[in-house]
């Protein structure tokens, strides 16, 4: 753990004040998800018009992904993370001023819900740009696991302080401590003292359209980008098996399938620790094709886990190594495009891992047709593939 205090990337007070205040940030978000979730379903009391509120706060990464890449690539990146707080911070006080009036409506949630997903969009391709401009050679993976482990941090910390205030004070008092929130992260980044200004590019050069020739002839930028895209439909749709596995081979309830998540989450910070503390002495590309390997083999050992103890530590083990897929293809994606293109190559990660729903229809329909053990084998063998695939475009490439 002291590793971590000493890493290179705090040592930069930019980084340190980006990461407080998207910690911050990341407490207001979390918390409009759970208000968001619970509003629509006292409104309404339907569980379709939960999962369709919920998922316009996801599509805008699927939708606007790549053009809002665009704009952290014509714009300063640091500006642009101020201005994000300050929509941010407007949206929950619409939502805290239309509550306390009594004028709080499902289309206000809805269209507020989609407007904060599209936000919150192109705040993570900022600040992971951003991320990657402020720290030195060789330290941006450690950088990116800050990011991750601070937004998971303030995340939990969301979860808890927001729900308590609707439960013991009121749901506007809930939207006005967002509004608050946002508003504090957008103090901190004025504590912002160098301008991180971007890479002067011919304006040509910082359209989609260029964007797009640079993945067709870049092979591995293609290759980490399809490989990213695909495992998010094989590898992390492994938690549409949780419930399944909870009820129907473990014989348990609720309360052991939260514990399920919560030793995933366990398993995901560590994998960050260890990152944060080493993560800038390995060979990424390698480090990501095994870390691959390793979630197809913990996929396997879940789908033939029996045991309560066993299951456990296999989704421990498999978020584990789905975070440091995520952290790995972050550096990856970003040290193959030139400096002007960062925020776009961001842009086109949250793209690919917008396949995750389509992975977890693909798990829930084989679930059906085989079974959990099977569904869950099949894309685990499905994985081996794509990493053979990864491989020899990547060897290709390098003979390149």
């Amino acid at each position: 753990m002291p590793h971590i205090f000493k890493n290179p990337a705090l040592k930069v007070r930019d980084f340190r004040t980006v990461l407080t205040g998207q910690s911050i940030s990341s407490i207001a978000l979390s918390g409009q998800e759970i208000a968001i979730a619970w509003v629509v379903l006292e409104i309404t009391n339907s569980p379709l018009w939960v999962g369709t509120a919920l998922a316009l706060c996801e599509i805008p990464s699927l939708i606007f992904g790549l053009p809002l890449g665009s704009l952290a690539d014509r714009f300063d990146r640091s500006r642009l993370l101020k201005f994000i707080e300050c929509i941010h911070a407007s949206i929950f006080l619409t939502l805290g001023i239309l509550t306390i009036t009594g004028n709080l409506s499902l289309w206000h949630l809805l269209m507020l819900g989609f407007a904060t997903g599209s936000v919150r969009c192109l705040q993570e391709i900022t600040r992971l740009t951003l991320a990657y401009d402020m720290v030195t050679n060789n330290s941006e993976v450690s950088a990116l696991s800050l990011v991750h482990i601070s937004n998971r941090a303030g995340t939990f910390v969301g979860f808890l302080l927001i729900g308590s205030v609707m439960e013991r004070v009121s749901l506007e008092a809930a939207y006005f401590s967002l509004s608050v929130l946002s508003l504090i992260s957008f103090i901190i980044l004025f504590g912002l003292k160098q301008q991180i200004t971007q890479v002067n590019s011919p304006k040509d050069q910082l359209g989609l359209r260029f964007f797009y020739k640079e993945v067709r002839k870049n092979a591995r930028l293609k290759t980490f980008l399809v490989t990213t895209a695909v495992l998010e439909i094989l590898g992390f749709s492994f938690a549409t098996a949780l419930p399944f596995i909870t009820r129907d081979i473990l014989n348990l309830g609720p309360e052991a399938l939260g514990l399920l998540h919560a030793a995933g989450s366990i398993g995901g910070t560590l994998a960050l620790v260890i990152l944060i503390s080493r993560g800038d002495a390995i060979d990424k590309a390698k480090i990501y094709l095994i870390a691959i390997i390793l979630m197809a083999i913990f996929i396997l050992a879940l789908a033939h886990s029996q045991v309560f103890v066993l299951v456990l530590l296999a989704i421990l083990c498999i978020e584990s190594v789905a975070v440091t897929c995520d952290v790995m293809s972050q550096a990856l994606i970003q040290d193959t495009v030139p400096e002007h293109m960062r925020g776009r190559a961001m842009g086109a990660w949250v793209l690919a891992i917008g396949t995750l729903p389509i992975g977890q229809i693909e798990m829930g329909l084989l679930i059906g047709m085989i079974n959990v053990s099977g569904a869950l084998s099949v894309n685990a063998f499905a994985i081996f593939f794509l990493v053979a695939y990864a491989r020899f475009a990547l060897k290709k490439s390098n003979n390149q």
